[in-house]
């Protein structure tokens, strides 16, 4: 049985309309070739470009009282989740969610070569469109922040700790455990924020103090955050309520990608990546491994590393 796999792409106000037809070609060509079953599309707007999502103030997961909040990132991927997670409008639910920006176009035959991977969350390599023309894929350090693969073997499958969506194939089994791992509250100021199960060491009416040491909502080392929980109503259609489940937050600095895979971390679930699917990625032209690739040789050359420049 061939598996089916839904497309997610996160669109932007900016958008190329060329875009379209280059990707669509490579997917259609793909499809044709029964290496799996194309599912639904799911396409949201975003007005909220990548170099602006770090400036944003996260928390608030949809509130239309909130001029603009619809057209952040986060928003956009939740909603393209949630079509996913219940089927979207035919509710055939794929078994996969295969991730693209509307500036990312992946190589043809991306999908199947990640399939073959035979792994959750996995993902291609697509560059920053500004020097040092990174990939964007990174690994943790100690201090909780993150560095790029600077230096990668061109044509390795490694894991990672962080990728963008632009090229991420995840399979539904990574949404689900995330879910059944975690429990949603409110916080004072009205957003939601999802605490894994084993963090939470305290529970009285009213009030719940989640232990939460070295983990994303921990600003210092060995501290802990206390604060004022509450569980948020629930709709009486559970449909609504896993679409509200917050994996893609912007906060601390940090994109909504980033979020979402130290969800998928605390379940014990790392993305791979196969360094040989390298897509471009457009921005006033194409950035791709060749920017990069010089860009790394220029500093080889001048004696310094990339984090010293």
């Amino acid at each position: 049985m061939i598996p089916r796999v839904d497309i997610g792409i996160a669109c932007s106000a900016h958008q190329t309309p060329s875009w379209w037809g280059s990707v669509f070609t490579n997917l259609l060509r793909e499809t044709g070739r029964g290496t799996f079953e194309m599912g639904q599309l799911f396409a949201h707007q975003s007005a909220m470009p990548d170099s602006n999502k770090n400036h944003t103030v996260g928390g608030v997961l949809i509130d239309p009282a909130l001029k603009g909040r619809n057209e952040k990132t986060d928003v956009n991927r939740q909603f393209v989740t949630g079509y996913f997670l219940e089927g979207g409008e035919t509710e055939a639910k794929a078994d996969w969610l295969f991730w693209m920006d509307d500036d990312t176009t992946p190589p043809d035959g991306t999908i199947t070569r990640l399939l073959r991977m035979d792994k959750p969350f996995v993902a291609g390599l697509y560059f920053n469109a500004n020097p040092p023309y990174n990939p964007i894929a990174y690994n943790r350090l100690d201090n909780g922040g993150y560095r790029h693969i600077w230096g990668f073997s061109p044509g390795s499958v490694m894991q990672v700790d962080c990728v963008g969506m632009g090229c991420t194939l995840i399979h539904r089994s990574v949404y689900e455990k995330i879910i059944e791992e975690h429990v949603v509250f409110q916080r004072p100021d009205a957003s939601l924020m999802p605490i894994h199960k084993s963090k939470i060491s305290n529970t009285r009416q009213g009030m719940t103090i989640p232990q939460v040491v070295n983990g994303a909502q921990t600003c210092v080392h060995d501290s802990y955050l206390v604060m004022k929980l509450i569980e948020p109503e629930l709709s009486p259609d559970p449909k609504k309520n896993k679409r509200l489940f917050p994996f893609y937050i912007m906060e601390q600095g940090r994109t909504e990608d980033m979020y979402f895979c130290e969800l998928a971390a605390s379940v014990g679930i790392k993305p791979w990546v196969d360094t040989s699917i390298v897509c471009d990625h457009w921005k006033a032209r194409s950035y791709s491994y060749e920017d990069y690739r010089k860009e790394y040789v220029r500093r080889e050359i001048d004696g310094g590393s990339e984090e010293d420049k």
